[in-house]
């Protein structure tokens, strides 16, 4: 799979016509200039034309194919240490040319971050490079190398700071990712910080429970406790505050991480998940899923990863990483702005019923992105919220094992609507809110209904809902509650509650801990 760095965003069209012409040739502005990896590969960029357009290119490497309304671009791999660059011009009669300059460079970071955020608790990070040249590294003195050899190709090198002595100390220094022949430098800065909260530290613990091995359902057993610690921390915190969070600068909100128990935990997740995005090579036939809050999932197989219902103030740092999200409905618990933006910008579907775009859809519709078919159903959310709500079946490709996983968002489960896409059939892993008596009807056989394999319980403590009155919070331990009313379904003894961070494996069929 070829790997692409970026794609220079403009603002509007790539446009070679006014709205006076018959003729019509239009590029999304975003295709101006593209980079590509040593490795070479291809991308699709749409192209809209009034007519049968051309395209030809400047450099034997690079290959210009047109598929209307498509245009294919082939980059071969690259033999020798070097940087190349070609144009690609696309022609209509009638229309000025359109040019797309193409770049292919030895090396290539893979979507590197500004900067690479530690604390005592998460100490490891990586990166991401593709390069068919000799790199060298270079850190501070306090970071070590766990997997730091140089080989062709893409590899992920990851690297390790050391603890930190004493509480509220932080240091800074330069990460760079250099060659040998001196052509080619990147830096990166590295910022860490022993400050660690005691609520931060008993989310590390649950992090270090096996959801599948440790049932929290007896309160005599170390994950009920641990969440039952965790709920009190929710529960400190009122959704005004919250949302004061929210519209802060990111300088006032960490400062507000600092001081909230809560809150720290909501940005210690979001760390995780961000690092282990990055990091996490996928083996063929594996999945592994994050659970990030509320009913936000991410799912990487061995060439996607996408996200569902992600919602997060940290949420469009995650736009480099994501190949498609689906998002079930517009609440706000449930959309990111930011983040769907920022995904668009790039060119990446954004899935949705309610935001117009391409992959908009206010009916059943089923959707192919690569090897993923997504597979929707439209439903109510209650008996006033009506028509509003798309659950997404997911059916990943051959690589990941064909796994399958449903995410129903706030639906209200009435099974005529499910119909679409539920047919009684097994799947893998079957998302839901909080295990109320109406989700227990999706479970089963007939038509409307599914099998799974196992079941998520999610849409717990979601910050900005009520504590106590309407719209309540779903909490943790309601939902441990809740899990007895499944003992009789499809799904008994299949029942789990991720909570923030907290990531899984699937291989062979089996959901465990991914260590």
């Amino acid at each position: 799979m070829s790997i692409i760095l970026s794609i220079a965003l403009c603002a509007g069209l790539l446009c070679a016509c006014t709205e006076a012409d018959d003729a019509t040739l239009k590029i999304d502005a975003g295709y101006r200039e593209i980079e590509m990896s040593p490795e070479g590969g291809s991308m699709d960029i749409p192209v809209r034309a009034s007519g049968t357009f051309t395209a030809a290119s400047s450099g034997e490497w690079c290959h210009a194919e047109v598929l209307a309304p498509l245009l294919r671009l082939r980059v071969d791999p690259m033999e020798e240490a070097s940087t190349r660059s070609a144009r690609v011009t696309v022609s209509l009669k009638g229309c000025p040319d359109i040019n797309i300059d193409v770049r292919q460079i030895s090396v290539l970071l893979n979507n590197p971050p500004s900067e690479f955020r530690l604390s005592n608790m998460l100490r490891t990070f990586s990166v991401s490079v593709t390069s068919n040249t000799q790199l060298n590294f270079s850190y501070p003195d306090w970071v070590t190398p766990v997997d730091g050899d140089w080989e062709p190709g893409t590899k992920v090198y990851v690297f390790e700071a050391s603890q930190m002595d004493r509480d509220g100390e932080s240091r800074e220094g330069s990460f760079t990712v250099s060659t040998a022949d001196g052509l080619f430098s990147r830096t990166i800065p590295v910022i860490q910080t022993s400050y660690a909260t005691l609520a931060m530290q008993t989310l590390g613990r649950l992090w270090a429970e096996d959801m599948f091995a440790s049932s929290p359902l007896s309160p005599e057993s170390e994950r009920y406790r641990l969440l039952s610690t965790l709920e009190s921390y929710c529960n400190a915190l009122g959704p005004a505050d919250f949302k004061s969070y929210l519209s802060k600068s990111d300088a006032a909100a960490e400062q507000m991480e600092m001081t909230s128990d809560i809150l720290s935990c909501y940005r210690l997740a979001f760390d995780r998940v961000f690092s282990d995005i990055q990091s996490t090579v996928v083996e063929r036939g594996t999945v592994v899923i994050w659970h990030l809050y509320n009913m936000g999932f991410i799912v990487k197989t061995p060439s996607v990863c996408f996200g569902m219902d992600i919602n997060h103030r940290y949420a469009s740092r995650l736009a480099p990483y994501l190949d498609f999200i689906t998002v079930s409905h517009s609440d706000t618990d449930h959309i990111d702005t930011p983040l769907m933006a920022a995904m668009e910008g790039l060119g990446k579907p954004v899935l949705t019923n309610f935001r117009m775009g391409p992959y908009q859809a206010t009916s059943p519709t089923v959707y192919n992105i690569g090897d993923i078919r997504i597979t929707t159903s439209i439903t109510d959310e209650n008996a006033t919220d009506l028509h509003c709500t798309t659950i997404h079946r997911i059916r990943c490709g051959e690589d990941a094992g064909n796994f399958e996983i449903i995410h129903t968002g706030d639906s209200s489960y009435d099974k005529s609507q499910f119909t679409e896409c539920l047919d009684g059939s097994r799947t893998n892993l079957l998302i839901l809110r909080y295990g109320n008596t109406a989700e227990t009807k999706i479970l089963g056989s007939g038509s409307g209904q599914v099998q799974p394999d196992y079941v998520f319980f999610s849409h717990l403590e979601e910050l900005r809902h009520n504590i106590g009155s309407s719209p309540a919070r779903a909490t943790i331990l309601g939902a441990v509650g809740n899990m007895s009313r499944f003992a009789g379904t499809v799904a008994k003894g299949k029942v789990y509650m991720p909570f923030w961070g907290e990531k899984a494996i699937w291989k062979d069929g089996t959901l465990s801990r991914a260590e």
